[in-house]
């Protein structure tokens, strides 16, 4: 009995050790962290907006998406007028979330567009981040496009044996950009 009560002991003592450990090192990371995930924020940003000469992640306005969680606009201007949009869109595709950075022109047009996050089937889905498969949306409006990959009726091609990637995508910008054009007044005038 008296070996379980030290054997206790001892795990005991290197749980809390463990734990306190962990914690600190939780501590002393964390701002590196968060300083780092705002340096690739701002480096999205910068590659899908047109020039500007302003801080776009300190002009930024926050709209509710249609589940009421809210979406940053980050306005870029030249010498305070406007050059373009950029914002975070999320949407599902077949590996789980896809998280995408937009540019679009003041008029709504697609600008940039940067895959920032996504869990799709190496060789297959995860081509969603290629630049040869995303500068197909550059250009194209909500308007003037149909949003929907081609083998749905739409414009936009879609990657062979990963269609839900392809159509997750799709819908992903599509959303933005409605999101967008219901709020461009408010967005573009709020700095």
């Amino acid at each position: 009995m008296r070996e379980f009560i030290q054997l206790a002991g001892i795990l005991t003592l290197v749980s809390v050790l463990s734990g306190w450990a962990l914690s600190y090192t939780y501590t002393i990371t964390k701002p590196i962290i968060e300083v780092k995930r705002h340096e690739k924020k701002v480096a999205a940003i910068a590659e899908v907006l047109p020039a500007f000469n302003n801080q776009p992640e300190k002009e930024r306005v926050e709209i509710p998406d249609s589940q009421g969680n809210p979406v940053e606009f980050f306005v870029g201007k030249k010498d305070g007028t406007p050059t373009g949009v950029a914002f975070r869109s999320a949407t599902v595709g077949y590996g789980g979330k896809i998280s995408l950075m937009i540019g679009l022109t003041p008029e709504g047009k697609v600008y940039g567009l940067r895959v920032l996050d996504q869990n799709e089937t190496p060789g297959l889905g995860n081509k969603i981040a290629q630049e040869s498969y995303t500068k197909q949306f550059l250009g194209k409006e909500l308007a003037s496009s149909r949003w929907e990959v081609k083998k749905a009726g739409g414009d936009f091609d879609q990657i062979t044996a990963a269609t839900v990637s392809s159509r997750a995508i799709t819908k992903g910008i599509r959303e933005g950009l409605a999101l967008y054009q219901a709020n461009a007044e408010k967005i573009l005038k709020a700095n």
